[in-house]
Protein backbone atom coordinates (compact mmCIF):
# COMPACT_ATOMS: atom_id res chain seq x y z
CA UNK A 1 0.00 0.00 0.00
CA UNK A 2 2.95 2.22 0.53
CA UNK A 3 4.65 1.53 -2.74
CA UNK A 4 2.18 3.25 -5.47
CA UNK A 5 1.14 1.11 -8.32
CA UNK A 6 2.62 0.78 -12.22
CA UNK A 7 -0.05 2.67 -13.39
CA UNK A 8 0.17 5.51 -11.08
CA UNK A 9 3.98 5.51 -11.57
CA UNK A 10 3.22 5.39 -15.65
CA UNK A 11 1.04 8.27 -14.94
CA UNK A 12 3.41 10.10 -13.09
CA UNK A 13 6.10 9.21 -15.85
CA UNK A 14 3.95 10.81 -18.45
CA UNK A 15 1.92 13.43 -17.24
CA UNK A 16 4.85 15.84 -18.49
CA UNK A 17 4.41 14.27 -22.34
CA UNK A 18 0.83 14.36 -22.51
CA UNK A 19 0.37 17.86 -20.99
CA UNK A 20 3.14 18.91 -23.78
CA UNK A 21 0.68 17.26 -26.33
CA UNK A 22 -2.60 18.95 -25.25
CA UNK A 23 -1.06 22.23 -25.10
CA UNK A 24 0.96 21.56 -28.61
CA UNK A 25 -2.99 20.78 -30.12
CA UNK A 26 -4.58 23.88 -28.31
CA UNK A 27 -1.40 25.97 -29.92
CA UNK A 28 -2.18 24.85 -32.87
CA UNK A 29 -6.19 24.96 -33.01
CA UNK A 30 -6.16 28.13 -31.31
CA UNK A 31 -8.23 27.54 -28.71
CA UNK A 32 -8.16 29.11 -24.69
CA UNK A 33 -7.15 27.27 -22.14
CA UNK A 34 -8.92 24.35 -20.75
CA UNK A 35 -11.24 24.29 -23.47
CA UNK A 36 -11.27 22.14 -26.77
CA UNK A 37 -11.81 22.98 -30.31
CA UNK A 38 -15.09 22.03 -31.96
CA UNK A 39 -13.24 19.44 -34.22
CA UNK A 40 -11.13 17.95 -31.24
CA UNK A 41 -14.70 17.29 -29.17
CA UNK A 42 -16.50 15.76 -32.74
CA UNK A 43 -13.35 14.01 -33.33
CA UNK A 44 -13.03 12.39 -29.85
CA UNK A 45 -16.88 11.58 -29.46
CA UNK A 46 -16.62 9.76 -33.22
CA UNK A 47 -13.78 7.65 -32.44
CA UNK A 48 -15.31 6.92 -28.94
CA UNK A 49 -18.76 5.75 -30.69
CA UNK A 50 -16.95 3.74 -33.56
CA UNK A 51 -14.80 2.06 -31.48
CA UNK A 52 -16.56 -0.81 -29.84
CA UNK A 53 -18.01 -1.46 -32.88
CA UNK A 54 -14.89 -1.80 -35.13
CA UNK A 55 -13.68 -4.31 -32.30
CA UNK A 56 -16.36 -6.21 -32.33
CA UNK A 57 -16.86 -6.52 -36.23
CA UNK A 58 -13.17 -7.66 -36.10
CA UNK A 59 -13.71 -10.13 -33.23
CA UNK A 60 -16.72 -11.75 -35.21
CA UNK A 61 -14.56 -12.01 -38.41
CA UNK A 62 -11.83 -14.20 -37.00
CA UNK A 63 -14.47 -16.31 -35.29
CA UNK A 64 -16.02 -16.78 -38.91
CA UNK A 65 -12.34 -16.92 -40.61
CA UNK A 66 -12.05 -19.93 -37.72
CA UNK A 67 -15.01 -21.90 -38.85
CA UNK A 68 -14.31 -21.08 -42.38
CA UNK A 69 -10.78 -22.59 -42.02
CA UNK A 70 -12.21 -25.80 -40.17
CA UNK A 71 -14.84 -26.57 -42.91
CA UNK A 72 -12.09 -26.19 -45.54
CA UNK A 73 -9.68 -28.41 -43.74
CA UNK A 74 -12.54 -31.25 -43.15
CA UNK A 75 -13.73 -30.69 -47.00
CA UNK A 76 -10.45 -31.30 -47.79
CA UNK A 77 -9.84 -34.46 -45.54
CA UNK A 78 -13.25 -35.90 -46.79
CA UNK A 79 -12.80 -35.06 -50.38
CA UNK A 80 -8.60 -36.73 -50.54
CA UNK A 81 -9.95 -39.76 -48.10
CA UNK A 82 -12.44 -40.62 -50.42
CA UNK A 83 -15.62 -40.02 -47.42
CA UNK A 84 -13.68 -42.34 -44.92
CA UNK A 85 -11.79 -39.30 -43.02
CA UNK A 86 -11.54 -41.59 -39.84
CA UNK A 87 -8.91 -43.53 -41.96
CA UNK A 88 -6.77 -40.45 -41.21
CA UNK A 89 -6.23 -40.15 -37.56
CA UNK A 90 -4.62 -37.29 -37.33
CA UNK A 91 -5.89 -35.45 -39.71
CA UNK A 92 -9.28 -35.99 -38.11
CA UNK A 93 -8.38 -35.40 -34.85
CA UNK A 94 -6.64 -31.84 -36.06
CA UNK A 95 -10.03 -30.61 -37.38
CA UNK A 96 -12.21 -32.34 -34.77
CA UNK A 97 -9.65 -30.74 -31.70
CA UNK A 98 -9.89 -27.19 -33.84
CA UNK A 99 -13.55 -27.72 -33.81
CA UNK A 100 -13.83 -28.21 -30.20
CA UNK A 101 -11.40 -25.86 -29.49
CA UNK A 102 -13.98 -22.76 -31.20
CA UNK A 103 -17.00 -24.33 -29.68
CA UNK A 104 -14.60 -24.41 -25.91
CA UNK A 105 -13.72 -20.66 -26.82
CA UNK A 106 -17.04 -19.53 -27.45
CA UNK A 107 -18.53 -21.37 -24.14
CA UNK A 108 -15.89 -19.16 -22.21
CA UNK A 109 -16.95 -15.83 -23.60
CA UNK A 110 -20.37 -17.04 -22.67
CA UNK A 111 -19.20 -17.80 -19.34
CA UNK A 112 -16.99 -14.42 -19.14
CA UNK A 113 -20.14 -12.12 -20.17
CA UNK A 114 -22.80 -14.31 -17.70
CA UNK A 115 -20.19 -13.72 -14.56
CA UNK A 116 -18.80 -10.47 -14.92
CA UNK A 117 -22.17 -8.97 -16.76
Amino acid sequence: ADKPSLASRCTVAFHPIMQFLRDFRRRLFKVKPKEDSQCYRIATITYSTMLPFVEASFFYFEKVKNIIYVHILYTALVDLSHNKPLEHPFEFLLVLFMSLAICATQFMYLFYSFYFA
